[in-house]
């Protein structure tokens, strides 16, 4: 019985990923160059430490631990879109099911995150 509640427990994170929309990092780059941009706002969640190393043009910073204390400043955001990204998903996973806890509904994932993103090489700004 015990193991039953342990695997239902760690399930709920990913019923929580199968509702969210998903984006590839090639659809976000081909929206960043693109005349129109990107619809929405990128939302890094790594630490401030990571995101000085290199980031998404664009993106703001707002680590997964500070997510809740920052609702005020996504909330008006929300209405064009969040795309939440961290270094492989797991703290963009978090980061997504507090803002879903706050009745945030416009979010999406970017897929892979910024693994995939250095991977593809895909540009990068750092201050």
């Amino acid at each position: 019985m015990k193991k039953f509640f342990l695997v239902l427990l760690l399930s709920l994170p990913m019923q929580l990923w199968a509702e969210t929309q998903t984006i590839s990092v090639q659809e976000v780059h081909q929206a960043l160059i693109s005349e129109q941009g990107i619809k929405g706002t990128l939302v890094d969640v790594r630490t401030p430490e990571e995101f000085a190393a290199g980031h998404i043009p664009g993106a703001i910073n707002i680590p997964h631990k500070d997510i809740e204390a920052h609702l005020a400043t996504l909330s008006p955001l929300e209405k064009e879109g969040l795309i939440l990204f961290c270094r492989s998903g797991k703290r963009a996973g978090y980061a997504i099911e507090k803002l879903k806890d706050a009745g945030m509904s416009n979010l999406t994932h970017m897929e892979g995150d910024m693994k995939a993103w250095f991977a593809a090489e895909l540009p990068i700004e750092t201050p």
